[in-house]
Formats: C-alpha cells, sequence, structure tokens
C-alpha cells in the first residue's frame, strides 16, 4: 500500500538529521505524518544509512557474564 507522497523538504529532513546520525524513531518526532518503518524505508531508495541500533542493558549483560565467570572481561 502506498503512503502519502513525500514532499521535497520532508525529503531534506530526512537527509539533513540521517546525515547527524539520528535514528528513524527521533526522526519521526520531526516528520509526525511519518513512520519510523516509512523513514527508514525511505532512507533505503535514497542510499541513506540509518542507524538504529539496539539499545544494550549493560548491567544485565554484566550479570550474564558474571553468571557465565566472565566478568573480568569488562
Amino acid at each position: 500500500m502506498a503512503g502519502k507522497i513525500w514532499t521535497t523538504q520532508e525529503e531534506e529532513i530526512l537527509k539533513r538529521m540521517a546525515a547527524a546520525g539520528k535514528k528513524p524513531t527521533e526522526i519521526s518526532q520531526v516528520l509526525v505524518a511519518r513512520t519510523p518503518n516509512g523513514i527508514e524505508k525511505k532512507a533505503r531508495e535514497f542510499g541513506v544509512s540509518l542507524t538504529d541500533l539496539p539499545e544494550i542493558n549493560m548491567e544485565a549483560f554484566k550479570q550474564f557474564l558474571k553468571a557465565e565467570g566472565e566478568i573480568k572481561c569488562l
């Protein structure tokens, strides 16, 4: 299903925010008519890289390593 056509202004905002390292969820707060998934799709059309890396709960990871006997690596 095709969505609403992107305006030139929206495309420029997407490019500038992506270049600044913003995540799709952050961009969608500015482009309120766009979902993070829609933003990712449009970014791929432009060949723009969006780094929406998952957040890591380091405390939970440390607990896991401790249980495995590998806490010394952190």
